[in-house]
């Protein structure tokens, strides 16, 4: 539902302001988890029928999806209007690093459900939500005024006219890495010979790991994460075409380790190098911007999942040498179509202040 959803609230947070967008999807999130940990309880006390658990299972699933759509949007434009130009990139890697901390801890989120239940479990990720409202409750005030994004006078071009690229690179970087996620599984027991349950195990370090890798390939790139966006979206296509060229020459487990790194550090440096660098060719409309792009993540790994599904059929080799052909097309991307150049809406790249890392567009003063 993300990818319907994450466009439609990404337009309101322009509209309502990013704070209230966040605090909608934070208490759906509570809403969905909650309702969900007391049907959980009620089926294991023979409550309800199982039909009535389907149905509500689906439905507390149905709003998680309609609301949840808004976060990453809103909380990407909320950071793009408070951030100054050269800090942007480095702000928002620091979204995709939580969001790494995030994988890591779910292993312990199963331990918890061991040993507590997963309705627990559920009741504590209903929770959280509700604190962080308590939190943003206590800090509101001005920063929900200056949230929401106020008219400029420059002339508006279609948001697909001007960041069209970008939105392309967001199909391919989430499509190639979501055809190696799919394909790492069977990759393992074709060409490894490994059982089920080793492959299970295998493929839950290699997550943990990866995740850790990204941490720290955030930790060595933010201190590179200024104005050289051009650069980071070069460099990770260089690193995801690398990675990708060892997964289909593999036959051993280290080199699986190492070109699933390098593809998660890829993907780590380019999404908020182009988030950045898409920012930039706007002044106005940024949640709808951050929406759509949130869209084409959803969409390029569901056409990743079918892609990869459609070649199956054809062998893991074929797979896998796809998933090379999707990132040797997005290096070209990267290194043939997109620039950094300025485009002719955004006046304020003709101000001699524009490189200042504090500077703010003074056309659009709640914008940026």
């Amino acid at each position: 539902m993300v990818l319907f959803t994450a466009p439609f609230w990404g337009a309101r947070s322009d509209r309502l302001g990013r704070l209230t967008v966040i605090r909608i999807a934070l208490l759906a999130i509570a809403v969905g988890n909650i309702v969900l940990a007391l049907v959980v309880l009620a089926a294991e006390e023979s409550l309800l029928s199982p039909l009535v658990v389907v149905a509500l299972i689906f439905a507390s699933r149905i709003v998680y999806g309609a609301f949840v759509g808004g976060l990453y949007p809103s909380v990407q434009a909320h950071i793009l209007d408070t951030t100054p130009h050269a800090q942007r990139a480095k702000a928002l890697s620091r979204v995709s690093a939580a969001i790494n901390v995030g994988r890591l801890l779910g292993p312990l989120a199963g331990l918890v459900a061991v040993h507590w239940g997963v309705a627990a479990l559920l009741v504590a990720l209903g929770v959280a939500p509700l604190l962080l409202l308590m939190v943003m409750g206590v800090k509101a005030g001005k920063a929900e005024e200056s949230s929401k994004e106020e008219e400029s006078p420059n002339i508006r071009e279609p948001l697909w006219q001007l960041c069209g690229p970008v939105f392309v690179m967001a199909v391919f970087v989430t499509g190639v890495f979501g055809v190696l996620q799919f394909s790492i599984g069977p990759v393992l027991q074709t060409r490894l010979q490994l059982s089920s349950v080793t492959t299970t195990e295998q493929l839950s370090s290699l997550m943990m790991v990866v995740s850790l890798i990204t941490l720290i390939m955030h930790v060595i790139c933010s201190r590179l994460m200024g104005r050289r966006h051009l650069t980071l979206l070069r460099a990770g296509a260089t690193i995801l075409l690398t990675g990708c060229l060892v997964l289909v020459q593999t036959e051993s487990m280290w080199a699986i380790w190492i070109g699933l790194s390098l593809a998660a550090a890829s993907v780590m440096m380019m999404t908020p190098a182009y988030t950045a660098l898409a920012a930039e060719q706007v002044n106005h409309e940024r949640g709808k911007m951050t929406g759509l792009l949130s869209m084409m993540h959803s969409g390029g790994y569901a056409i990743s999942g079918i892609v990869a599904g459609a070649a199956m059929t054809l062998g893991i080799d074929m797979v896998m040498f796809g998933a090379l052909v999707l990132a040797s097309i997005l290096f070209l991307i990267t290194t043939i179509v997109v620039d950094d150049s300025p485009i002719k809406i955004n006046s304020d790249y003709k101000n001699p202040d524009y490189k200042n890392p504090d500077y703010k567009n003074p056309v659009a003063p709640g914008v940026n």
